[in-house]
């Protein structure tokens, strides 16, 4: 991987304060991107495609390889591009880890669908922000997830209650079992479950359900939930540790509060002889 430091990659975030502008130079060049090829010497190629000592095979490969990073850089560049309104005025961007930066360009460069690097361009932001919170194997994750997995996953996300134990944790209340054709009709199905389960991002248990014990004390919108019940039966779907980092970034500052979705989860909670208190925030 190349080790070369550059900041003209970047310039498009320069602008948001003069330290992140000079801090972010320090970020390593994307595998495999150079921005004079990708900026279009097209001498280089017309010396290549001219040259009688050059094989009509390795002509091949280098124009292929040179087409190929021209769309990397194109995608990080819109990533970046995306990136830079989200940053926060104190961000640093010295101190992401050389390591973690390498796997995020070499994961982020080979994405061309719009939804999936507007998905990238948060979690870069997001670590620029907050060092150290993504993890690489939610990278991982990311360059694998399909669109329709993607959609999945944010559907969950406006099923979620936060707790107010622990702020940082956030939990989706999907009651698959039973009724199976209400998740259909906005998105979710038992296949696509089962794939984001597979990606890591939530836990499937169908058709048992996961469970609290004794209280839980929970937010949504402007309401305080309180939960009773010796074993309180929560649903089929839980976030995994990744799910719970992708949720913070991606819904946790934007979640539009939806009252029928509110109505459908605490019947269904009801419906399992829970004890609930609702109370307005102060």
């Amino acid at each position: 991987m190349s080790t070369n430091i550059i900041a003209d990659i970047f310039n498009s975030i320069a602008n948001v304060t003069d330290s992140i502008s000079n801090a972010i130079i320090n970020i390593r060049e994307p595998y495999g991107l150079n921005k004079s090829i990708c900026e279009g010497h097209k001498t280089i190629i017309e010396k290549v495609v001219s040259d009688p000592n050059i094989s009509d095979y390795e002509k091949m490969v280098f124009i292929s390889s040179y087409k190929n990073n021209i769309k990397k850089y194109k995608n990080v560049k819109n990533i970046i591009d995306e990136c830079r309104p989200m940053l926060n005025n104190e961000a640093d961007p010295k101190s992401i880890d050389e390591d973690w930066a390498d796997l995020f360009f070499e994961k982020a460069s080979c994405t061309s669908k719009e939804e999936i690097k507007c998905l990238w361009s948060k979690i870069l932001a997001s670590e620029i922000n907050n060092p150290n919170t993504i993890t690489k194997t939610l990278l991982h994750t990311i360059s694998i997830i399909g669109v329709k997995e993607a959609e999945a996953f944010a559907v969950i996300c406006k099923l979620v209650f936060e707790d107010i134990k622990d702020k940082s944790l956030y939990h989706p209340f999907v009651f698959f079992a039973g009724y199976n054709e209400y998740y259909k009709g906005i998105g979710l199905d038992e296949s696509t479950l089962k794939s984001l389960d597979r990606l890591g991002l939530i836990e499937f248990c169908y058709p048992q359900e996961f469970a609290f014990k004794k209280k839980k004390v929970l937010v949504y919108g402007d309401k305080i939930i309180e939960v009773k019940n010796p074993n309180i039966c929560c649903g089929n779907v839980k976030f995994t540790k990744d799910g719970q980092i992708l949720y913070k970034i991606i819904a946790a500052d934007n979640q539009i509060f939806d009252d029928s979705i509110f109505d459908f989860i605490i019947g269904r909670l009801k419906y399992r002889k829970n004890k609930i208190v609702i109370n307005e925030k102060h």
